[in-house]
């Protein structure tokens, strides 16, 4: 899970000014990040818009409800399908916990707050899904204060084997997903440029 960064982004204390290029192409040019908004394994839909700059990543690990379902491409085969989304901890790139999560309610250590709705989902049957969620409220200043678009991506986990053959069932599995915090391009002076952003 941990991804390749470059330093400017490698960590969310003292990140410096997000990353410096806007993540509209690939592959990307050497001193830029390993932008995963524009990585092709992402499918579009769970990219961060055209325009945005990656702040900062955090791996995070939590709980999520399956639930046994009919297959909507074969309806003599169940699957099991994200129902219920529980959240869990986020820890920056050294395995600090640094935040939590609650489904689309994000919280920090030292009290920054960030509340997100989902805009897309690529579902994974069995699997959590890849999200891009949207901020909807957000408090000023440190990484959750830049933030507009999260990619929730690279996820693992899922239920185990289950001898249950039922429509119904349900099953809690824990799972890991790398976030991508995306905030908007803007003009910068050199000044602004040495910002510091941190959670």
């Amino acid at each position: 899970m941990r991804s390749v960064i470059s330093l400017a982004c490698l960590s969310l204390i003292g990140l410096s000014g997000g990353c410096t290029s806007a993540t509209d192409g690939w592959p990307l040019g050497k001193n830029q990040s390993m932008a995963w908004n524009v990585d092709p394994v992402i499918p579009r839909a769970v990219r961060a818009p055209t325009g945005h700059v990656l702040l900062g990543h955090l791996t995070g690990r939590g709980t999520a409800t399956f639930t046994l379902q009919a297959d909507p491409r074969d309806a003599n085969r169940l699957i099991w399908v994200m129902t219920d989304d529980h959240g869990g901890e986020l820890l920056d790139d050294t395995g600090n916990v640094v935040a939590h999560r609650d489904g689309t309610h994000w919280a920090a250590e030292n009290g920054q707050r960030l509340t997100t709705e989902p805009v897309a989902s690529v579902s994974r049957p069995g699997h959590v899904p890849w999200v891009l969620y949207r901020t909807s409220g957000a408090e000023s200043g440190g990484l959750f204060g830049g933030t507009q678009f999260v990619e929730q991506i690279h996820t693992i986990g899922g239920p185990r084997r289950s001898t249950s053959q039922e429509a119904g069932a349900q099953m809690q599995a824990e799972y890991t997903a790398d976030y991508y915090f995306y905030g908007p391009i803007a003009a910068q002076t050199r000044l602004e440029r040495g910002a510091n952003y941190s959670l």
